[in-house]
């Protein structure tokens, strides 16, 4: 049995229980909503183009749509391959560091195009 002084304890526990999820409801919508308008602000081109040459951002911006599909789905237009194969002959070490960040499919794609005797 509960005695007088026990309910008051419980009571004010759960009275701070219910202000912390209140206050940690408030702080997750407002990041929510930080997050949301950080996300508009990155993928808008007007922020990679303010600091990327056009072929660097339509390269990103197509490895972005990438990422979402499975490796054996992704498709990569020639551009790409030309910026990926321009990157890795410019500086294998920037290409290297590029590849762990994005699709690193399409190197292997470029390599079977060559093998292939495509290109």
């Amino acid at each position: 049995m509960l005695t007088c002084n026990m309910k008051k304890k419980l009571l004010h526990i759960a009275r701070d229980l219910i202000k912390t999820a209140q206050r940690l409801d408030k702080e997750n919508i407002t990041n929510r909503n930080r997050i949301k308008e950080v996300y508009k602000y990155l993928r808008s081109r007007d922020f990679l183009s303010a600091r990327l040459n056009t072929e660097s951002v339509n390269f990103f911006l197509s490895q972005l749509s990438l990422q979402k599909k499975k490796p054996k789905e992704r498709r990569f237009t020639t551009e790409d391959k030309i910026f990926a194969l321009s990157l890795l002959k410019q500086s294998p070490k920037a290409y290297n560091l590029l590849k762990k960040g994005v699709c690193s499919t399409i190197l292997q794609d470029i390599t079977e195009t060559f093998v292939a005797g495509l290109l």
